[in-house]
Protein backbone atom coordinates (compact mmCIF):
# COMPACT_ATOMS: atom_id res chain seq x y z
CA UNK A 1 0.00 0.00 0.00
CA UNK A 2 2.91 2.36 0.70
CA UNK A 3 4.25 1.79 -2.82
CA UNK A 4 0.87 2.46 -4.40
CA UNK A 5 0.74 5.90 -2.83
CA UNK A 6 3.73 7.01 -4.92
CA UNK A 7 3.23 4.96 -8.11
CA UNK A 8 2.44 6.84 -11.33
CA UNK A 9 0.43 3.87 -12.57
CA UNK A 10 -0.76 0.63 -10.95
CA UNK A 11 -1.15 -2.66 -12.84
CA UNK A 12 -3.33 -5.19 -11.03
CA UNK A 13 -2.61 -8.56 -12.65
CA UNK A 14 -5.27 -11.25 -12.89
CA UNK A 15 -4.80 -14.81 -14.09
CA UNK A 16 -7.19 -15.65 -16.94
CA UNK A 17 -7.36 -19.27 -15.79
CA UNK A 18 -8.66 -18.13 -12.39
CA UNK A 19 -11.68 -16.25 -13.76
CA UNK A 20 -15.05 -17.76 -12.82
CA UNK A 21 -13.44 -19.86 -10.10
CA UNK A 22 -13.29 -19.78 -6.31
CA UNK A 23 -9.93 -18.01 -6.52
CA UNK A 24 -11.65 -15.11 -8.29
CA UNK A 25 -13.75 -14.52 -5.17
CA UNK A 26 -10.60 -14.59 -3.03
CA UNK A 27 -8.98 -11.98 -5.28
CA UNK A 28 -11.96 -9.67 -4.92
CA UNK A 29 -12.01 -10.18 -1.17
CA UNK A 30 -8.37 -9.11 -1.02
CA UNK A 31 -9.19 -5.99 -3.01
CA UNK A 32 -12.11 -5.14 -0.73
CA UNK A 33 -9.79 -5.27 2.30
CA UNK A 34 -7.89 -2.20 1.06
CA UNK A 35 -8.36 1.08 2.88
CA UNK A 36 -11.18 3.22 1.43
CA UNK A 37 -8.93 6.29 1.18
CA UNK A 38 -6.31 4.29 -0.74
CA UNK A 39 -8.93 2.93 -3.13
CA UNK A 40 -10.11 6.46 -3.85
CA UNK A 41 -6.55 7.62 -4.41
CA UNK A 42 -5.59 4.89 -6.92
CA UNK A 43 -8.80 4.94 -8.97
CA UNK A 44 -7.43 7.11 -11.77
CA UNK A 45 -4.12 5.22 -11.92
CA UNK A 46 -5.35 1.62 -11.91
CA UNK A 47 -5.27 -0.81 -14.85
CA UNK A 48 -6.30 -4.46 -14.67
CA UNK A 49 -4.02 -6.75 -16.72
CA UNK A 50 -5.45 -10.19 -17.48
CA UNK A 51 -2.56 -12.54 -18.25
CA UNK A 52 -2.51 -16.02 -19.89
CA UNK A 53 -4.97 -15.08 -22.63
CA UNK A 54 -3.31 -17.79 -24.73
CA UNK A 55 -5.51 -20.20 -22.75
CA UNK A 56 -8.67 -18.66 -24.19
CA UNK A 57 -9.50 -21.71 -26.32
CA UNK A 58 -8.70 -24.14 -23.55
CA UNK A 59 -10.68 -22.65 -20.68
CA UNK A 60 -13.89 -20.67 -20.39
CA UNK A 61 -14.20 -19.38 -23.93
CA UNK A 62 -13.96 -15.68 -23.01
CA UNK A 63 -12.36 -13.86 -25.94
CA UNK A 64 -10.54 -10.54 -25.47
CA UNK A 65 -13.62 -8.35 -25.86
CA UNK A 66 -15.74 -10.55 -23.59
CA UNK A 67 -12.96 -10.75 -21.01
CA UNK A 68 -12.64 -6.95 -20.83
CA UNK A 69 -16.39 -6.59 -20.28
CA UNK A 70 -16.58 -9.49 -17.81
CA UNK A 71 -13.75 -8.15 -15.62
CA UNK A 72 -15.11 -4.58 -15.74
CA UNK A 73 -18.60 -5.82 -14.76
CA UNK A 74 -17.10 -7.94 -12.00
CA UNK A 75 -15.37 -4.95 -10.40
CA UNK A 76 -18.38 -2.70 -11.01
CA UNK A 77 -20.55 -5.12 -9.02
CA UNK A 78 -18.32 -5.56 -5.98
CA UNK A 79 -16.16 -2.40 -6.03
CA UNK A 80 -17.86 0.30 -8.11
CA UNK A 81 -15.74 2.97 -6.41
CA UNK A 82 -12.72 1.77 -8.45
CA UNK A 83 -14.40 2.89 -11.65
CA UNK A 84 -12.94 0.04 -13.73
CA UNK A 85 -14.25 0.29 -17.30
CA UNK A 86 -13.49 -2.14 -20.17
CA UNK A 87 -10.89 0.27 -21.56
CA UNK A 88 -8.89 -0.13 -18.34
CA UNK A 89 -8.84 -3.95 -18.68
CA UNK A 90 -5.86 -5.15 -20.73
CA UNK A 91 -5.81 -8.84 -21.79
CA UNK A 92 -2.32 -10.13 -22.64
CA UNK A 93 -0.25 -13.25 -23.06
CA UNK A 94 3.09 -12.69 -21.34
CA UNK A 95 4.36 -16.06 -22.56
CA UNK A 96 3.79 -15.19 -26.22
CA UNK A 97 5.39 -11.79 -25.70
CA UNK A 98 8.44 -13.30 -24.04
CA UNK A 99 8.97 -15.98 -26.68
CA UNK A 100 8.48 -13.62 -29.62
CA UNK A 101 10.78 -10.94 -28.23
CA UNK A 102 13.53 -13.45 -27.55
CA UNK A 103 13.26 -14.55 -31.19
CA UNK A 104 13.29 -10.95 -32.47
CA UNK A 105 16.21 -10.02 -30.18
CA UNK A 106 18.21 -13.11 -31.20
CA UNK A 107 18.45 -14.26 -27.59
CA UNK A 108 16.30 -17.39 -27.89
CA UNK A 109 17.62 -20.74 -26.77
CA UNK A 110 16.89 -23.88 -28.76
CA UNK A 111 14.00 -24.81 -26.47
CA UNK A 112 12.53 -21.31 -26.87
CA UNK A 113 12.80 -21.59 -30.66
CA UNK A 114 11.03 -24.95 -30.58
CA UNK A 115 8.23 -23.68 -28.34
CA UNK A 116 7.86 -20.59 -30.50
CA UNK A 117 7.74 -22.59 -33.72
CA UNK A 118 4.99 -24.78 -32.33
CA UNK A 119 2.94 -21.70 -31.49
CA UNK A 120 3.68 -19.97 -34.80
CA UNK A 121 3.54 -22.88 -37.26
CA UNK A 122 1.63 -25.64 -35.45
CA UNK A 123 2.68 -28.96 -34.01
CA UNK A 124 3.73 -30.39 -37.38
CA UNK A 125 6.34 -27.74 -38.14
CA UNK A 126 9.55 -28.83 -39.83
CA UNK A 127 12.77 -27.01 -38.92
CA UNK A 128 14.15 -27.48 -42.44
CA UNK A 129 11.27 -25.41 -43.86
CA UNK A 130 11.81 -22.46 -41.51
CA UNK A 131 14.54 -19.89 -42.15
CA UNK A 132 15.38 -16.74 -40.16
CA UNK A 133 13.03 -14.58 -42.22
CA UNK A 134 10.05 -16.86 -41.54
CA UNK A 135 10.97 -16.93 -37.86
CA UNK A 136 11.04 -13.14 -37.70
CA UNK A 137 7.68 -12.79 -39.48
CA UNK A 138 6.16 -15.45 -37.24
CA UNK A 139 7.57 -13.77 -34.13
CA UNK A 140 6.08 -10.41 -35.14
CA UNK A 141 2.67 -12.06 -35.56
CA UNK A 142 3.03 -13.88 -32.24
CA UNK A 143 3.94 -10.61 -30.51
CA UNK A 144 0.88 -8.95 -32.03
CA UNK A 145 -1.32 -11.80 -30.77
CA UNK A 146 0.10 -11.35 -27.27
CA UNK A 147 -1.41 -7.81 -27.12
CA UNK A 148 1.60 -6.89 -24.99
CA UNK A 149 2.59 -3.92 -27.13
CA UNK A 150 -0.99 -2.64 -26.92
CA UNK A 151 -0.79 -2.79 -23.14
CA UNK A 152 2.54 -0.96 -23.14
CA UNK A 153 1.19 1.73 -25.45
CA UNK A 154 -1.93 2.20 -23.34
CA UNK A 155 0.03 2.52 -20.10
CA UNK A 156 2.72 4.77 -21.57
CA UNK A 157 0.09 7.01 -23.15
CA UNK A 158 -1.55 7.34 -19.77
CA UNK A 159 1.78 8.18 -18.15
CA UNK A 160 2.55 10.77 -20.81
CA UNK A 161 -0.83 12.46 -20.47
CA UNK A 162 -0.73 12.33 -16.67
CA UNK A 163 2.77 13.76 -16.35
CA UNK A 164 2.25 16.31 -19.13
CA UNK A 165 -0.85 17.64 -17.37
CA UNK A 166 1.05 18.14 -14.14
CA UNK A 167 4.00 19.75 -15.92
CA UNK A 168 1.90 22.14 -17.98
CA UNK A 169 -0.24 23.05 -14.98
CA UNK A 170 2.95 23.98 -13.16
CA UNK A 171 4.07 26.18 -16.06
CA UNK A 172 0.70 27.89 -16.20
CA UNK A 173 0.89 28.50 -12.47
CA UNK A 174 4.33 30.09 -12.85
CA UNK A 175 3.08 32.28 -15.69
CA UNK A 176 0.09 33.50 -13.71
CA UNK A 177 2.34 34.22 -10.74
CA UNK A 178 4.66 36.35 -12.89
CA UNK A 179 1.71 38.21 -14.38
CA UNK A 180 0.37 38.89 -10.91
CA UNK A 181 3.73 40.25 -9.75
CA UNK A 182 4.04 42.34 -12.90
CA UNK A 183 0.55 43.75 -12.41
CA UNK A 184 1.40 44.71 -8.82
CA UNK A 185 4.53 46.49 -10.02
CA UNK A 186 2.54 48.46 -12.56
CA UNK A 187 0.07 49.64 -9.94
CA UNK A 188 2.88 50.46 -7.52
CA UNK A 189 4.74 52.35 -10.23
CA UNK A 190 1.71 54.37 -11.20
CA UNK A 191 1.01 55.40 -7.62
CA UNK A 192 4.66 56.18 -6.86
CA UNK A 193 5.26 58.20 -10.01
CA UNK A 194 2.32 60.40 -9.13
CA UNK A 195 4.02 61.28 -5.84
CA UNK A 196 7.67 61.43 -6.67
CA UNK A 197 10.14 61.77 -9.47
CA UNK A 198 13.50 60.35 -8.47
CA UNK A 199 15.97 59.31 -11.18
CA UNK A 200 17.69 56.60 -9.12
CA UNK A 201 14.39 55.16 -8.02
CA UNK A 202 13.19 55.05 -11.63
CA UNK A 203 16.39 53.26 -12.69
CA UNK A 204 15.88 50.66 -9.95
CA UNK A 205 12.30 50.21 -11.07
CA UNK A 206 13.45 49.62 -14.64
CA UNK A 207 15.91 46.98 -13.42
CA UNK A 208 13.15 45.27 -11.45
CA UNK A 209 10.83 45.28 -14.43
CA UNK A 210 13.61 43.92 -16.66
CA UNK A 211 14.20 41.11 -14.18
CA UNK A 212 10.51 40.22 -14.19
CA UNK A 213 10.49 40.31 -17.99
CA UNK A 214 13.48 37.94 -18.15
CA UNK A 215 11.88 35.47 -15.76
CA UNK A 216 8.60 35.67 -17.63
CA UNK A 217 10.33 34.99 -20.97
CA UNK A 218 12.08 32.00 -19.41
CA UNK A 219 8.74 30.60 -18.33
CA UNK A 220 7.32 31.05 -21.82
CA UNK A 221 10.34 29.27 -23.30
CA UNK A 222 9.66 26.34 -21.00
CA UNK A 223 6.44 25.73 -22.89
CA UNK A 224 8.37 25.18 -26.12
CA UNK A 225 10.69 22.75 -24.32
CA UNK A 226 7.82 20.67 -22.95
CA UNK A 227 7.65 18.30 -25.93
CA UNK A 228 11.36 17.44 -25.78
CA UNK A 229 11.30 16.96 -22.01
CA UNK A 230 8.24 14.72 -22.10
CA UNK A 231 9.60 12.72 -25.03
CA UNK A 232 12.76 11.89 -23.10
CA UNK A 233 10.73 11.12 -19.98
CA UNK A 234 8.48 8.75 -21.92
CA UNK A 235 11.49 7.02 -23.50
CA UNK A 236 13.06 6.51 -20.08
CA UNK A 237 9.78 5.26 -18.62
CA UNK A 238 9.29 2.86 -21.53
CA UNK A 239 12.78 1.42 -21.14
CA UNK A 240 12.29 0.91 -17.40
CA UNK A 241 8.80 -0.50 -17.87
CA UNK A 242 9.92 -2.92 -20.60
CA UNK A 243 12.86 -4.08 -18.49
CA UNK A 244 10.73 -4.61 -15.39
CA UNK A 245 7.99 -6.41 -17.30
CA UNK A 246 10.45 -8.73 -19.03
CA UNK A 247 11.99 -9.64 -15.67
CA UNK A 248 8.51 -10.23 -14.28
CA UNK A 249 7.54 -12.43 -17.22
CA UNK A 250 10.80 -14.38 -17.00
CA UNK A 251 10.22 -15.00 -13.29
CA UNK A 252 6.62 -16.16 -13.80
CA UNK A 253 7.47 -18.47 -16.67
CA UNK A 254 10.47 -19.88 -14.85
CA UNK A 255 8.38 -20.70 -11.78
CA UNK A 256 5.73 -22.37 -13.94
CA UNK A 257 8.39 -24.40 -15.71
CA UNK A 258 9.70 -25.63 -12.35
CA UNK A 259 6.20 -26.67 -11.32
CA UNK A 260 5.74 -28.60 -14.55
CA UNK A 261 9.04 -30.42 -13.99
CA UNK A 262 7.94 -31.44 -10.51
CA UNK A 263 4.63 -32.79 -11.83
CA UNK A 264 6.45 -34.68 -14.60
CA UNK A 265 8.90 -36.28 -12.18
CA UNK A 266 6.06 -37.32 -9.87
CA UNK A 267 4.13 -38.89 -12.75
Amino acid sequence: EALMNHADVILYILDYSKLKTEEEAQILQKMRSMRPDLIKDITNRLFVVVNKMDLVKKRHGLDHHTTKKYVADMFAEVMPELGIVPERVLPVSAERALLSRQILNNTASQSVREDSCELMFGQDWDEQDIDDEKMAVGAERLLAKSCFTEMESEVLSFLFEHQATIFISSLIGDTLRHLYIFNNYLHTTKAAMLKRSNENWIKQLKRDLESIKTEFEYTLKSFSDTTLLMQKWVEDQFARFAFDMQNYVDTILASEADVMKVHTSVD
